[in-house]
């Protein structure tokens, strides 16, 4: 019985693609036909879907793709960890030795990072100059600060010894 089940699901998975891609083309049609408010969020929401299933069907080809990914993405991984945990679980590896993109990514979020991630770091265009240019930089120290008091400063002042200093001391 969980035979079939799992059967009639890996059946039923292998439809999925080819349903989205068809719910995607006839709301693409609709929205050019008629460019309303819901034929637009139905085209997008269609394509969320299909990027969705596709991404799903994404795999890592080995470890070293993995360990590109990972890199790739800011966040550190050594060959021994990666085995380390493919042998504890907490990374499936298939049957055919690939990686599911998804897993890889699910499991990442476990990871220490490294920096800034490469996509972050080629990110260009308007946001990311506005994000650039808003964060504002701090004043750099004009040599002494204004709470130092020399011994000179503090006798001209009218502090006779720095011992003193506080008043009421």
């Amino acid at each position: 019985m969980p035979n079939d089940v799992e059967e009639l699901l890996a059946r039923s998975a292998s439809t999925d693609i080819q349903v989205l891609l068809t719910a995607k083309e006839s709301a693409k049609r609709a929205a050019l036909d008629d460019p309303s408010q819901a034929n637009l969020a139905a085209l997008d929401r269609a394509s969320k879907m299909l990027e969705s299933a596709m991404e799903a069907t994404k795999n890592l080809k080995n470890w070293q793709a993995v360990l590109d990914h990972v890199a790739d993405n800011g966040r550190k991984l050594s060959k021994t960890k990666l085995y380390s945990d493919i042998n504890r679980g907490l990374l499936r590896k298939q049957p055919d030795g690939t990686f599911r993109l998804r897993d890889v990514q699910r499991y990442m979020a476990s990871l220490p990072t490294a920096g800034t991630p490469l996509s972050a770091r080629l990110l260009t265009g308007s946001a990311a100059r506005r994000k650039r240019t808003s964060v504002r930089q701090r004043p750099r120290p004009s040599g002494k600060s204004s709470t130092c008091r020399s011994k000179k400063a503090a006798t001209s002042a009218g502090i006779r010894s720095m011992r003193s200093w506080p008043p009421g001391r």
